[in-house]
C-alpha cells in the first residue's frame, strides 16, 4: 500500500488498506449452521471471546470506508485501518 499510495501522489489519489476481521454477515451464519448447528450462538460466543466482545459486522466495516472517503481526511494516505475489534493486537 505504500509503494501504492507513494506511486500515486502524483496524481493526488489516495491509497489505504483495511484490515478485518471475522464478520458476522448472513453467510457467515448460514455456513456456521451447517458445522456447528447454531450459528448464530456460535458466533455470538465466540464473538464474546474476542478483545471487544463481539464480531465486527458490515456496518463496521463500511463505517471505517466511510471516515477513509472525507473530503476532511484528504491527507490520509498509505496507512492501515485495522476494523478488527482489537483482534490483530
Amino acid at each position: 500500500t505504500k509503494t501504492l499510495a507513494a506511486s500515486l501522489l502524483k496524481d493526488k489519489i489516495r491509497a489505504n488498506y483495511v484490515i478485518v476481521g471475522w464478520m458476522a454477515t448472513p453467510q457467515e451464519i448460514a455456513l456456521r449452521d451447517k458445522t456447528h448447528g447454531d450459528g448464530e450462538k456460535f458466533l455470538q460466543e465466540s464473538g464474546e471471546k474476542r478483545p471487544l466482545g463481539r464480531h465486527e459486522t458490515p456496518d463496521d466495516i463500511a463505517a471505517g470506508v466511510a471516515f477513509l472517503c472525507l473530503d476532511e481526511n484528504s491527507h490520509v494516505t498509505a496507512c492501515e485501518l485495522n476494523i478488527s475489534g482489537g483482534l490483530l493486537i
